[in-house]
């Protein structure tokens, strides 16, 4: 459920925290790669947060009503598990 109509709150004027940013990695780009190699590593030494923020970013959200249907295959292929497959 969106904001109600009218509600400016998510307007672009109203992005302070986020324009700091943007303006603090405009002028410093170096921290940019920094920032990005931070996650990577955090992704890669399993931390979930930074696995999902990555993905987010690189294919983009998966919309929320998404269902897995166990008939479908879809749970197979992104569990790697099979029916009657014990590893």
């Amino acid at each position: 459920m969106g904001a109600p109509a009218g509600n400016k709150n998510a307007a672009r004027k109203n992005r302070m925290l986020g324009d700091a940013l943007l303006r603090e990695l405009t002028q410093n780009p170096e921290e940019v790669r920094e920032v990005a190699l931070k996650l990577v590593a955090s992704a890669k030494a399993g931390e979930a947060w930074a696995q999902s923020l990555i993905w987010e970013r690189v294919d983009g959200k998966l919309p929320s009503d998404l269902t897995i249907d166990a008939g479908s295959g879809l749970l197979a292929v992104l569990t790697g598990l099979r029916s009657g497959h014990n590893p």
